[in-house]
């Protein structure tokens, strides 16, 4: 495994990287992990004793990992095993969202919106605790067809094999996200878009902004903005012939390598990038469904939105309950721009109100990673963690995150390459590079340490190379 950093007697391992308000962060910790509610999953349950958040990295004890990896390697034998977990979610979300819709919000006083607040926590917790296990099964399963490639391609290197089971990866089976921008290139394509086809298409994928409690409404100002200069029948055929491509790229190298075990597992893993997304599109679509609970929580207690989300549990309930003050904004603000960690020791957590920084290698002005989407570009590096810093990433400009999640898209339609720290042969960003066409370098680990924001650079991806030129 890649990705590993020991330290005072604990070999962690790097789990991915990516900006969550500190609400959204410690409902998994306290409820998933140490309340143990995923162990209650059917099928695929886990456990995790030793875990930490630190500079927005998730890091898991390797010894937590390689259990789960043998435990579902062993569970995992058909796609059926996969839809379990899929139905889980589905019912899940179901349940919540009518939750939801039930709450009498107008006359809410603090003692209800605490009850509301609390059921919100249950289903969040629920709903994310299936949220590391589809990404535990995407993992083991991306290990299990690299390790078959390996054998097969004793010349490639580690990085080349991974390219492999990139393309191998692939699956016709269209993202939620292709799915939102073949509905907008069909509402782009209208000569005269009525108001009702924008606020249908506004409702339907509303909830695409909404990650980690960190939200970004959809308006018409940004589906118009995001309608210029496009030619909305050259880009269907685009991806129509992108999606061809690849596929026939898929069933070229099976057929070269003929082997049916690699297949079945190459069909597994397909089907767990699917059943992950869907996962993740169910927990946005309960988030942006408690939305105007936690905005309605805002009003009373008197602060914004965007303040409430990096609150603790406990900060909450107590306010609620009258018996203490929220912190002030400006801490409230700083957990928000400099950070904070959560520690799981031995299933108890701990948050600090400090954010610790991740070791930097100097390696120069130069990056590596693994090519997800092929291509060149050259542009001006646009470091982005938060999705409100989107509009600073202009046509063409080189986008530099830690991992991205659906709400990025519209950024990532703009540049002119994409480069992440984290991500897998499945990742979100290796799967939307390839359907924009847009090239993409994924699993740099420090890009967003090394590049600076205005940097001019080179993204090379045919190698997997990113360098300085300035």
């Amino acid at each position: 495994m890649e990705n590993i950093i020991k330290e005072k007697g604990i070999t962690w391992y790097r789990f991915g990287q990516k900006k969550g308000a500190l609400l959204a962060r410690e409902i998994p910790f306290r409820e998933v992990f140490c309340n143990k509610m995923s162990k209650k999953i059917k099928h695929f349950p886990y456990v995790i004793n030793n875990y930490k958040y630190v500079d927005w990295t998730h890091f898991i004890d390797k010894k937590d990992v390689d259990w789960i990896v043998g435990d579902f390697s062993k569970k995992i034998k058909r796609v059926g095993d996969l839809n379990i977990l899929l139905k889980q979610s589905n019912t899940t979300v179901k349940s919540g969202i009518k939750e939801a819709k039930k709450m009498d919000l107008d006359k809410a006083d603090g003692n209800r919106l605490l009850r509301y607040f609390r059921k919100f926590i249950y289903f969040n917790a629920k709903i994310e605790s299936y949220l590391p296990c589809s990404n535990f099964i995407v993992r083991t399963l991306s290990w299990k067809v690299e390790n078959e490639l390996q054998k097969i391609f004793l010349d490639k290197n580690k990085d080349e094999v991974k390219q492999v089971a990139m393309d191998l990866a692939f699956s016709k089976k269209p993202s939620s996200f292709l799915k939102r921008q073949i509905d907008f290139l069909k509402l782009a394509a209208h000569k005269n878009i009525s108001k009702k086809l924008m606020h249908e298409f506004i409702d339907k994928y509303q909830w695409v902004g909404m990650v980690f409690l960190i939200y970004r409404p959809l308006t018409i100002e940004d589906v118009l903005l995001e309608m210029e200069n496009i030619n909305p029948a050259i880009e269907l055929n685009r991806i129509r012939k992108s999606t061809d491509r690849m596929d026939k790229k898929r069933r070229s190298l099976l057929k070269q390598i003929d082997n049916k075990r690699l297949a079945k597992l190459v069909g597994l893993l397909g089907a767990s990038s699917f059943v992950e997304a869907e996962i993740l599109k169910n927990f946005q679509l309960l988030q942006f469904n408690f939305y105007s609970l936690l905005q309605k929580m805002s009003e009373h207690l008197e602060i914004e939105y965007k303040d409430l989300i990096y609150c603790a549990i406990d900060e909450i309930e107590n306010v609620l309950l009258e018996q203490k003050k929220l912190p002030s904004i400006e801490l409230l603000r700083k957990r928000d721009k400099i950070g904070y960690s959560v520690f799981i020791k031995n299933g108890v957590y701990k948050i600090n109100y400090t954010n610790p920084q991740t070791d930097v290698i100097n390696h120069g002005d130069f990056v590596k990673g693994i090519c997800a989407s092929s291509g060149k570009a050259v542009g001006r590096v646009r470091i982005i963690f938060d999705v409100n810093e989107m509009d600073r990433v202009k046509n063409g400009d080189i986008l530099v995150t830690g991992m991205t999640t659906p709400n990025f898209v519209p950024a990532m339609k703009r540049a002119g390459a994409i480069v992440t720290n984290d991500g897998g042969i499945t990742c979100h960003a290796a799967i939307v590079s390839r359907e924009l066409g847009v090239p993409c370098i994924i699993g740099t680990r420090m890009a967003t340490k090394i590049l600076k924001d205005g940097d001019l650079v080179e993204v090379n991806a045919n190698d997997g190379t990113i360098n300085k030129l300035n």
